[in-house]
């Protein structure tokens, strides 16, 4: 072999392996889910998928029990480069796009099949914003319905009345219908709810039967009011500069992958929620119900405070009434309806 054919082969073999090393990455993921539950387990197992099908040139290094902090922190540390992605709820997703968080209106859902209908039509045009918005995400999974879970007992408005009640950071839209509703909003970390109920700092939090139990909140509750206030759901986003920076093909093998999962755990979720609701009872937390008279003025209350916000800017008014005419729409036809064409089809 001559000299120029040898510096040849060199420059491509080079070439080659920069290429490969420019191309492996280590994503780093924040999430608040402990360690044993079934996201990381999730998690877990598409890394692994992911690490394999790519012959190691793509990782996910996985922080589980909020040890990176709240999503302001996480998402400050994105942006700097010291994380990749994070797993969150409605509430989070809104920081990232406005409408991304619309599902979680509250008492916008009587049931899980009334959500279905409209994710059905609405799901696909609001993960194009957040892919706009410079973040890849995998697809919604649904997390049970939140309601309200005190040491007190919650059946009425008045019952409500100067109650501590924690609202996630940001979530101005949960806020502002605790306001409205009579109750004392409290606004903390996920990660601080625990010493709250601990210390007397809340006596009430909205969460879901699997989060209570999840993080271990459901210890320090003694009734749960059967009215689901708020549809939750979750998701797992990526920032688009470190998942641009994957070989094409295997930026394919990622999004199958971690589809799939959010898949499994959206289609796990109702069950779910029946099973953790019936593990709350079981454990001595007593179920209540809100006053049949007294539901229609919760809803309505709740309904003008969305609204309220949605004139302010916090979210589309467009995708507000586009998210209430598909709701209308299954109403009119009855629970049988769950599929059709939308603009994600």
């Amino acid at each position: 072999m001559n000299l120029y054919r040898y510096n040849t082969l060199l420059v491509i073999l080079i070439g080659l392996f920069c290429y490969e090393s420019a191309t492996a990455q280590t994503l780093k993921i924040a999430t608040l889910v402990p360690e044993g539950s079934k996201w990381m387990f999730a998690l877990k197992t598409a890394s692994a998928e992911i690490e394999a099908q790519t012959d190691g040139r793509v990782k996910l290094k996985l922080y589980g029990g909020g040890v990176q902090g709240s999503d302001q922190n996480v998402i400050r540390k994105i942006r700097v480069g010291q994380l990749h992605g994070f797993t969150t709820t409605g509430g989070g997703l809104s920081a990232l796009h406005r409408d991304a968080g619309i599902y979680s209106l509250p008492l916008m859902f009587n049931n899980v099949e009334e959500a279905t209908y409209v994710r059905a039509r609405m799901d696909g045009h609001l993960r194009q914003a957040l892919e706009k918005s410079g973040w890849v995400n995998f697809g919604f999974s649904f997390s049970g319905f939140a309601h309200l879970m005190s040491n007190k007992p919650v059946s009425s408005l008045e019952d409500l009345q100067k109650l501590r009640i924690w609202v996630p950071e940001d979530d101005r839209i949960g806020f502002d219908a605790i306001r409205t509703l009579g109750g004392a909003p409290v606004q903390m970390p996920m990660t601080d709810v625990l010493t709250g109920l601990q210390t007397d700092l809340l006596d009430t939090v909205v969460t879901s039967p699997m989060g209570a139990v999840v993080f271990q909140w459901h210890g320090q509750i003694r009734y749960v009011t059967e009215l689901p206030l708020v549809y939750l759901y979750s998701a797992l986003v990526i920032h688009n500069k470190p998942f641009s920076r994957i070989a094409p093909a295997d930026q394919v093998i990622v999004r199958e992958m971690l589809e799939a999962a959010q898949r499994g755990l959206d289609q796990s979720g109702a069950d779910d929620n029946i099973r953790f609701m019936s593990a709350l009872v079981d454990s001595g937390v007593q179920s209540l119900t809100v006053d049949p008279s007294q539901v229609a003025t919760w809803r309505n209350r709740v309904k003008a405070s969305n609204r309220r916000l949605g004139e302010k800017g916090g979210f589309s008014l467009a995708e507000l009434d586009e998210l209430e005419a598909h709701l209308a729409n299954h109403r009119q036809q009855g629970p049988s309806v769950s599929k059709g064409s939308g603009r994600n089809h």
